[in-house]
């Protein structure tokens, strides 16, 4: 079963990362410049979709961890290996030797003053890889099913908030120096910051799985409440000053504080059968998208150094119509890497790609 939808979620989320890096000052963000360059809220909703649709994709098979590990190899480690040597290729300054070995090993994250060091929107695949070690350990502790889907829900709120607290607290204290690498990165990119996020995607891709029994399930007003809470992660991106202002708080948006809302809007999109909407998203062309999503967001700044270096010097294109040709090629190159390297690898190793690849 795949609910394509949440793979066109993925590609929208990428376009806000590709905006946020690269296009704040175009006429499309100042329609809604604070929920537009959500870039970090969007890695975000990588993390609990992840846990999510992990938990989907793996409940009804039996579950071998050698497997499961190659899966996740074969998914990962070839588009993010040519992204990463792409950036060292066209870089204008040396990085060091740690710089380097972090990044290799997916480390990058757990070091300060490394997480956005080479390509820095890899950090997240960092961030990825220790929520796929510990996710066997989730699944086996959920498959029996000593735990109801709504007692294991709370406990990944009370993980959240707990976090979101530490967090808040720390934004607010003397520790957090904007422009300092160590309390910056412990906060925004250390992986353990980011795991009630993948929690909260696993408790929701759990609660979802035992709701498929409920034969009321698709009764409910699902469609509308995927436009409540579009509203609602609209608004709340869009107005985060605000909302920091009024509440004379710096809060950690970018660290998971809008995960519920995120994780509602995938479990009403799951259960939806809002009809021509999620037919929509079903066409191949969206579902395409989603899928070249991973490599939009791990190719991102390499592109961007090949585009600063090789095309924009080359091309007189006047005002944000850069922008837009950087974009849209970024998309078609993302389209091919997906179709002429990351399936052939997949079928050369006999590799079934996972219900849903988040990354």
């Amino acid at each position: 079963m795949r609910i394509h939808a949440l793979t066109f979620y993925r590609f929208l989320a990428a376009a806000i990362v590709v905006l946020f890096h690269y296009g704040r000052d175009t006429g499309l963000v100042s329609i809604a410049p604070g929920f537009l360059t959500a870039g970090p809220e969007m890695v975000s909703f990588f993390f609990i979709l992840s846990g999510f649709v992990m938990v989907v994709a793996y409940w009804d098979r039996e579950f071998h961890p050698a497997s499961y590990y190659r899966l996740r190899l074969v998914r990962i480690l070839p588009t993010y290996f040519l992204a990463l040597l792409a950036a060292l290729f066209l870089e204008t300054v040396s990085y060091s030797k740690k710089a380097v070995v972090f990044n290799t090993l997916f480390l990058q994250a757990w070091f300060p003053r490394y997480p956005l060091s080479i390509n820095g929107p890899s950090w997240s695949l960092s961030v990825e890889m220790f929520f796929y070690l510990t996710f066997p350990l989730l699944l086996w502790f959920l498959k029996p099913r000593t735990i109801r889907a709504s007692s294991f829900l709370m406990a990944a709120i009370g993980v959240w908030i707990f976090t979101q607290l530490i967090l808040t607290n720390l934004l607010n204290s003397s520790f957090y120096k904007p422009f300092s690498p160590i309390p910056n990165d412990l906060i925004f990119y250390f992986p353990l910051s980011h795991f009630s996020t993948f929690l909260l995607g696993v408790a929701g891709g759990y609660l979802y799985l035992q709701g498929k029994q409920t034969p009321d399930l698709k009764k409910w007003p699902a469609g509308l409440g995927v436009i409540i809470t579009v509203v609602a992660i609209f608004l709340s991106l869009n107005y985060e000053s605000t909302i920091e202002t009024i509440l004379h708080l710096s809060l950690p948006f970018a660290v998971g504080l809008v995960a519920p809302l995120f994780l509602i809007l995938i479990l009403l999109t799951s259960i939806s059968s809002f009809g021509s909407a999620r037919s929509l998203l079903a066409k191949k062309g969206f579902v395409l998208l989603g899928d070249a999503s991973y490599a939009m967001y791990i190719f991102q700044r390499p592109f961007h150094q090949f585009f600063d270096a090789y095309v924009f010097p080359r091309l007189s294109l006047p005002g944000e119509a850069g922008f837009y040709f950087y974009f849209f090629c970024l998309i078609l190159f993302s389209i091919g890497v997906f179709l002429f390297i990351e399936k052939p690898i997949k079928f050369l190793l006999r590799a079934k790609p996972l219900v849903y690849d988040l990354q």
